[in-house]
């Protein structure tokens, strides 16, 4: 089969002006694509049924190409198209140098373009010419990337080119690449219609020799790739096998991380090759939320704020093995509530084939060594009153919780039970303490407390006249505590040299207990109701302090006294760590306390020995604890 082109006409297409369609031939019959598009309006605005005949091909102008009459009968006109010849331009890309040294300077590359045609036609074309554009490890020493040559029919334009290395660069393993390709420049002339009816008159410009660029069949783009010589084997493929190692050098093979032990650990890549040359060797570590890079070495390159790629070696030789350490800040682990895991991805690259894993998860382990225990004191050792006084006492209580151990609580809670109600016989309630609203702080923070109680309100007023009832109900000045303290001393003092002798003659002991009156949550006829304390973050030595202050109505309480004279109040408090969830305290510190305010009647310091009221509180305390333990197993 010849290669004919054919023309097929539309001459109603394009509201009836008419379209003629140009399909090339080749060896195997038609291409399904028409190569050119002939519109009837582009030649004359009124031509109509362009194309609904055509005359044979014949060589009019001779210029040795056929052209050819189309017929407009709607419109009465004949347009004659002419031809002119059509070229296919080639070009051949080569590398004079077959392999790249590491410390190759330059190489030569050949770019030759040709076009056949059997007519002396010249034409211009501009080459162009591109180099390692992925990676710009190489240039055109002295040419241009587009220049423009002028090629002659049957006649191969064939240059050297200077290709210039960069030796800066760390890749020496990936080919380089040059491309080729090229742009036809057709002569710009303006298109001219000559019409004719009898004579011709002027001339339509057209060239007969001016050749038409058929870009689909010449060349398009051509890449060569020059390699370097990579001393792996006569293929030049290096198969490395990388293996590595990424550990903690600080925190111990578990991989576990005590929350506030240090603002800072170090971790450590040893990357390993036992196979063929690994070139480009780079360890990527990826961090999550929370962790950061504290410093970025010189050999790394930060990606994003999680992501680092630190060069190992270029390459890394056979046999041989290279570290890299990065420090990790952890100051937002230790501030932060998070206490699970924590995963670090660490990833060995390379150019180099490598037969072994690349990638390893490193996960850390986070942990908190904290303890907290709680203590506390009644403000006076002891509070007077009469059997008969009508006015409340006002006494106070503080506890205070105290946090040990390198890592942060995020949230403690302090629970304190306080007896405020007496259960009678008829079931009836009777409130004996009232509470003003407590207060709490820590390094000058206030910690919120909550409660059922109904709080009363204080003022500097209210508190005034409480201990101004107090002073002059009991007979008490402001220097009367002093006295009382020095007449507890001289009872003391006369009674340690004949202790021996009033345990034998008689039962001290028993006696005392015998005028205590004991308030405590323990009592079954005693009610008791928790104030709730919370506090935020505790960082270690740090001291979280509550304190009660409350008004015991002896009037309410002497109904149940009797002849006893000794009252022994006592709450309980308690720490409880609320977040970390389920938390284990590291050590064995007490996480309960028993406060006791004891309120001595009239007459007791006489009649008792002050060694015998402090055993005797001894003693209830201990017994308190026990009854406490017990109800807690």
């Amino acid at each position: 089969m010849f290669d004919i082109d054919i023309a097929v006409a539309a001459p109603y297409e394009d509201e009836k002006s008419g379209v003629l369609y140009v399909y090339r031939g080749n060896g195997n019959g038609l291409d399904i694509n028409y190569c050119q598009r002939i519109a009837g309006k582009d030649i004359y605005p009124n031509i109509r049924g362009f194309g609904i005949s055509m005359s044979r091909t014949v060589d009019i102008d001779s210029n040795k190409y056929p052209d050819v009459a189309v017929g407009a009968y709607l419109s009465g006109h004949v347009v004659l198209l002419r031809t002119r010849p059509t070229i296919k331009i080639f070009h051949n890309l080569n590398s004079l140098s077959p392999h790249l040294d590491h410390n190759e300077k330059s190489f030569q590359i050949s770019a030759c373009f040709w076009f056949d045609l059997n007519q002396n036609v010249s034409v211009n074309i501009r080459r162009i010419i591109s180099v390692d554009q992925q990676l710009g490890r190489a240039k055109l020493k002295n040419s241009k990337h587009k220049e423009i040559i002028q090629l002659s029919p049957n006649q191969a334009n064939c240059q050297n080119i200077t290709i210039s290395i960069d030796n800066s660069h760390s890749n020496k393993v990936d080919p380089i690449t040059v491309s080729l390709a090229h742009e036809f420049i057709a002569e710009n002339k303006p298109k001219e219609v000559v019409y004719v009816s009898q004579d011709i008159v002027g001339t339509d410009g057209f060239c007969e020799t001016c050749a038409v660029y058929d870009k689909d069949k010449s060349s398009s783009l051509t890449t060569v790739e020059v390699p370097f010589i990579l001393g792996c084997g006569s293929d030049n493929i290096c198969t490395a096998s990388l293996d590595f190692e990424a550990t903690f050098t600080d925190i111990g093979d578990d991989n576990i991380f005590v929350l506030g032990s240090k603002n800072y650990v170090t971790l450590q890549t040893v990357v390993k090759n036992a196979g063929e040359k690994a070139y480009l060797t780079q360890v990527l570590v990826t961090l999550p939320d929370l962790i950061n890079f504290r410093s970025i070495p010189s050999a790394c390159m930060e990606q994003n704020t999680s992501s680092v790629l630190c060069s190992v070696d270029n390459p890394l030789e056979s046999n041989s093995q290279k570290t890299t350490t990065l420090d990790l800040d952890m100051t937002d682990v230790n501030d932060g509530k998070n206490d699970e895991p924590l995963i670090i991805t660490v990833m060995v690259l390379t150019s180099s084939q490598n037969i072994k894993n690349n990638v390893k998860y490193i996960t850390l382990k986070l942990r908190r060594e904290a303890d907290v225990t709680i203590s506390g004191k009644s403000d006076e050792q002891s509070y007077p009153f009469r059997n008969m006084a009508g006015t409340p006492n006002l006494f106070s209580q503080t506890y205070q919780v105290e946090k040990s151990g390198r890592s942060r609580l995020n949230e403690i809670q302090i629970e304190i039970d306080i007896p405020h109600k007496f259960k009678t016989k008829k079931n009836t309630l009777i409130d004996f303490i009232s509470l003003y609203a407590p207060s709490g702080n820590i390094i000058a923070q206030e910690i919120i407390c909550t409660s059922n109680f109904n709080y009363i309100l204080e003022s500097k007023k209210d508190t005034e006249g409480v201990i101004d009832s107090l002073t002059e109900n009991d007979d008490f000045d402001q220097k009367q505590p002093s006295k009382r303290s020095k007449r507890q001393i001289e009872v003391f003092n006369k009674t340690t040299n004949d202790v021996t002798e009033r345990l034998t003659a008689g039962n001290e002991f028993d006696k005392l207990q015998n005028r205590t009156f004991y308030i405590n949550c323990s009592v079954p006829e005693v009610i008791c109701s928790k104030v709730i304390c919370t506090s935020g973050s505790v960082k270690s030595n740090q001291i979280a302090s509550i304190q009660l202050k409350m008004l015991l109505n002896v009037s309410v309480v002497k109904e149940f006294l009797g002849k006893k004279d000794i009252i022994q109040f006592a709450t309980h408090g308690s720490v409880i760590v609320k977040n970390p969830l389920n938390f284990i305290q590291s050590g064995n510190k007490p996480d309960n306390a028993d406060v006791t305010s004891l309120f001595v009647g009239d007459g007791v310091e006489e009649e008792v020995a002050l060694w015998i009221i402090v055993v005797s509180i001894i003693a209830g305390l201990l017994l308190l604890l026990l009854i406490v333990l017990g109800l807690i197993k």
